[in-house]
């Protein structure tokens, strides 16, 4: 009986791959106007913040469900990861070569430079979706600052896989 009923469900994998931005734009306006469910995957934040009202990530081998777009995720795992760093360490061994273990140490500068990269990152591809968005790049210069929003948004992945398999 399903298959004769109206069924308003979309589902799309990495959509925008390969779409120049005309093609992105008339894709999203689509996704607006969808009145069912969309279910994808992608890599493409600003899509999925502009699209996205529930971000499912795969978080110790389940499912872990968070209300909203991606920003909000990243900003819930940022929020973690800061309550994390900010709880006291206790030591079982009252050695002082337990205290300031080098690896520790090494893990939580490594853990700051993360935070600080994709900060970094996330300001840099901010100011370059505000300059395509103002429309006043010719067709040449706004494609060189797509191509370097994608390499950024490539290293922004990289950079968040690392810190968050931490």
């Amino acid at each position: 009986m399903q298959l004769y009923q109206d069924i308003s469900l979309l589902i799309l994998d990495e959509p925008t791959n390969h779409l120049d931005i005309d093609s992105i734009e008339t894709l999203e306006e689509a996704l607006e106007d969808f009145k069912g469910t969309i279910f994808f995957i992608s890599h493409d934040r600003y899509l999925i913040n502009k699209i996205g009202e529930r971000v499912i990530a795969v978080e110790d081998y389940a499912f872990k469900s968070y209300p909203g777009n991606y920003d909000y995720y990243r900003s819930v795992k940022v929020e973690k990861s800061l309550q994390n760093m900010k709880k006291p360490v206790v030591n079982v061994k009252k050695d002082k070569k337990q205290k300031n273990n080098p690896e520790d140490l090494k893990k939580e500068a490594e853990e700051a430079n993360a935070l600080t990269k994709i900060e970094s990152l996330e300001n840099e591809i901010r100011e370059i979706d505000k300059a395509m968005a103002a429309d006043l790049l010719d067709y040449e210069e706004l494609n060189k600052v797509y191509c370097r929003k994608v390499e950024l948004s490539k290293e922004l992945d990289s950079v968040m896989t690392l810190w968050l398999s931490n």
